[in-house]
């Protein structure tokens, strides 16, 4: 990730530092003189100070990188519920045409009935009061669905394979160019 090749510089800085320090610390302790005690003393407290500046911005990449985990998986779960908004919305609208008395496709009312069983039943139940005279016929609200799952894996293939259904049973056709 970006985020990790901009933190080690910094990983590789308070590391020196560290190291740094270390070493003026076990010099401290060998000085015996009060005016070099001062020096090191002295240069000790920047180092603290740069290792502080350095802890600080790693810590702010360390958020920011969990910042933009967060924006991800908000944004996985926004496509989920849009999914799920999208699915019921598709659910209802078949449930109004069942109940006008209005001729939908089986694959329509087997979603719904998947989806919600009281939902179908309530829909069934109003369809058989109305008694339509002059029922609509309608398309699949999941027809642009099924057409991205059947559509070819190549652009430019020229097998086309086809799905026929009759009653309980279903076939895949397969047409071959012919061989040169």
């Amino acid at each position: 990730m970006i985020i990790n090749r901009l933190q080690n510089p910094y990983k590789e800085q308070y590391q020196q530092l560290c190291s740094r320090k270390t070493v003026l610390e076990k010099h401290l302790n060998e000085i015996e003189k009060k005016s070099e005690q001062k020096a090191v003393v002295l240069e000790l407290s920047g180092l603290e100070k740069e290792i502080e500046k350095k802890k600080a911005q790693m810590d702010q990449y360390t958020q920011y990188e969990m910042v933009l985990r967060e924006l991800e998986s908000a944004k996985q779960q926004g496509e989920t519920a849009r999914k799920m908004t999208d699915d019921t919305a598709k659910c209802m609208e078949i449930a109004r045409r069942i109940a006008n008395g209005d001729k939908v496709p089986a694959k329509d009312e087997q979603r719904l009935l998947e989806y919600n069983f009281k939902m179908y039943a309530a829909a069934k139940n109003m369809a058989s009061l109305k008694r339509n005279e002059k029922p609509k016929k309608y398309d699949s609200l999941w027809e642009e669905d099924e057409n991205k799952a059947n559509a070819p894996l190549y652009k430019d293939s020229k097998i086309n394979p086809t799905l026929t259904s009759t009653g309980t049973e279903s076939a895949v056709t397969i047409s071959l160019p012919p061989v040169p």
